[in-house]
């Protein structure tokens, strides 16, 4: 459990235990890369860099960190940040992230760092010389000079698996390979389906590198605790189990709550209720929601709409009767037809694969606004009628 001399403008919901579990797997022995899924808005990157990176920096890592969402056009650029930061002096690592709350592959080697002094260290947010497998190859080659032990944080990972960065994919995966004694991996992303073909698949340049495993999620004691710290704030306390059904509305998306608590603060008057429904009317703003749904091909806003309402067989002879009728057919749609809305949806990252014929939303937000929109849809009509 975090700590109760928690500031209440504290929100992050501390997992040291969680940090320590990895990195013992690690000291073990017995395993050099991990790879944990959870959808988004579900906090790996705040784990990563709030908890697991300061854990293994106590424990004498180097670390490395870098977000290829961020840089899906270019992710060879973040790795090298990444990989630049795994190969800084031990001394200088300690004061910069005494000072600094940034991950570490903001910080590359050379010069000075601005507020530490001689050390042979400066902030540098971008490269502009581009990154190839070559430059990636002389990076690792400061890493191994400078002898420390390292650790890899590649959040969103699933990026890597998109056939343009084959390349780079299978030069990381060579590189990875022959350092494992020193150089530990661990690989998150927000893509389940993605994350299996990258480790699972035979074609993959990283086939049964790691295993691919879910990332233990934060529940009541992230909720309680955090409801105790808002209630710190307001002389309106919210009620625990009012903070639970609000957590279990929101798909128990920890951002979301946190952002349903700043709502209730704001306006404690109104309520849990009210503050839900903001918390969601905000989200689904943010999302673009209307312009994703509005930019699907018919065939796939239908499998989509049909996936949210929890149709089990995409296939059958019904289904696709009517939606043969929804799309304007002669007759019924072809098995064709919701195969490749599925074969899309997945490519776009909306819907993942979660069993055989079963499909889930990798987006529990938009799920939940494409549920309301029939519900919309459905009243209107039945009012017409």
């Amino acid at each position: 459990m975090p700590s109760r001399t928690n500031l209440p403008t504290d929100w992050h919901f501390a997992r040291p235990d969680l940090a320590r579990h990895y990195l013992n797997a690690f000291e073990i022995g017995l395993v050099s890369g991990i790879t944990l899924y959870a959808r988004r808005r579900h906090g790996k990157t705040e784990f990563l860099t709030q908890d697991l990176q300061p854990a293994a920096l106590a424990q004498g890592y180097a670390v490395g960190y870098c977000n290829l969402w961020q840089e899906d056009e270019d992710p060879a650029q973040a790795l090298a940040e990444a990989v630049r930061a795994l190969a800084m002096p031990k001394t200088v690592r300690a004061k910069l992230m005494a000072r600094l709350n940034t991950p570490v592959a903001k910080f590359k080697l050379s010069g000075k760092a601005a507020g530490v002094g001689e050390g042979g260290a400066e902030v540098e947010f971008k490269d502009a010389n581009a990154v190839g497998p070559r430059q990636l190859r002389d990076l690792f080659t400061q890493f191994d000079q400078s002898k420390n032990r390292g650790l890899l944080l590649v959040d969103e990972a699933q990026v890597l698996a998109q056939p343009a960065h084959a390349p780079l994919e299978k030069a990381l995966r060579a590189l990875l390979d022959t350092r494992k004694d020193r150089l530990k991996v661990i690989f998150t992303g927000s893509s389940e389906d993605q994350l299996r073909a990258m480790f699972g698949a035979e074609r993959k340049a990283f086939y049964n590198w790691a295993s691919v495993e879910p990332m233990p999620l934060l529940g009541e004691a992230f909720v309680r605790d955090l409801t105790d710290r808002a209630n710190r704030l307001t002389t309106l306390s919210l009620k625990p189990a009012h903070s639970l059904a609000a957590f279990r509305e929101l798909n128990g998306v920890p951002e979301l709550f946190r952002r349903f608590l700043a709502q209730y603060l704001a306006n404690p008057f109104e309520g849990a209720a009210a503050a839900v429904a903001q918390c969601k009317r905000s989200i689904y703003a943010e999302g673009g929601f209307d312009k994703r749904m509005r930019d699907l091909l018919p065939a796939d806003r239908y499998v989509l709409a049909l996936v949210a309402a929890g149709q089990g067989d995409l296939h059958s002879g019904d289904t696709l009767k009517k939606m043969g009728r929804a799309l304007g057919l002669r007759g019924a749609a072809s098995r064709a037809v919701p195969q490749n809305a599925l074969r899309r949806l997945r490519d776009r990252q909306i819907l993942l694969a979660v069993g055989n014929g079963v499909y889930e939303f990798e987006d529990e937000a938009f799920k939940q606004w494409v549920l309301e929109q029939r519900e919309r849809l459905a009243q209107s009509n039945s009012l017409h009628k």
